[in-house]
């Protein structure tokens, strides 16, 4: 998780923050970018102090909590709430086609999330972490679009062979 109060960190298309998975910020104007198909890009917003956050939750992110990591950068650098918190889930790999051939060793501790043979609900995992740091179910939303599934209107990494691309989810503070 990156703290983000400088603008013009990236100055084009090819700079990145390496080893970073989500960011936060309070500074108006400063806009926030994570890169994913298939992967969950996860919308944070504190209206209270004005704060939001992105985050690219890949199935390790998701198992790491990579979500509550960045809820908790967001109350110890800002002092936002979880209560006050506004969470938004984009479109991602759906249950339907989380297959993992090695889900024991890979999800150790998250059986009940298992789906029949080889699937994971990712999404559960995520909706339970942000129920676990006290994000009100009712400022919960979840598109529950399957990148997968919905191949014709966004990137999938496991559906496109080969990889086609990536979409950019943003976010920012502003007023």
């Amino acid at each position: 998780v990156r703290v983000i109060i400088e603008q013009n960190l990236i100055r084009s298309l090819k700079d990145e923050i390496p080893d970073t998975d989500a960011f936060i910020t309070n500074r108006p104007g400063i806009l926030l970018m994570v890169k994913t198909a298939d992967c969950q890009p996860i919308f944070l917003y504190d209206p209270v102090r004005k704060v939001c956050g992105i985050v690219h939750s890949g199935w390790r992110g998701t198992i790491q909590n990579v979500v509550g990591e960045t809820i908790s950068a967001m109350t110890q650098s800002f002092d936002s709430r979880a209560a006050d918190i506004l969470v938004a889930v984009g479109p991602s790999l759906g249950p339907c086609h989380s297959e993992f051939l090695e889900r024991e060793k890979d999800f150790q501790g998250f059986e009940p999330y298992f789906i029949e043979n080889s699937r994971v609900d990712l999404l559960a995992i995520t909706r339970n972490q942000l129920l676990e740091v006290e994000i009100r179910p009712d400022h919960m939303e979840f598109s529950d679009i399957c990148t997968v599934c919905r191949r014709d209107e966004y990137f999938s990494f496991r559906g496109d062979k080969p990889d086609q691309g990536r979409f950019a989810s943003v976010m920012g503070v502003f007023g």
